[in-house]
């Protein structure tokens, strides 16, 4: 993943919260991003915004981390 985001120039903050979400959400499901999929990420969408009550702009800053991750596996 971290060569993706090099090779696609994404700023070094961009990446740190991208990884730091990716771990985030791997962290809640106790799995490997490898394990989980769609019904997991909109699941942990609805953990963030219910649970957690986060911003929107944190839940997009989480989706676009999880988008990134399925897009270049």
């Amino acid at each position: 993943m971290i060569e993706d985001m090099q090779v696609r120039n994404l700023a070094l903050n961009t990446q740190r919260a991208y990884l730091e979400q990716v771990s985030r959400f791997s962290r809640h499901f106790n799995k490997s991003p490898e394990q989980l999929g769609p019904d997991d990420i909109r699941a942990y969408q609805v953990y963030l915004t219910s649970e957690k009550k986060l911003a929107p702009s944190s839940i997009v800053i989480a989706v676009a981390a999880l988008r990134f991750v399925y897009r270049y596996p």
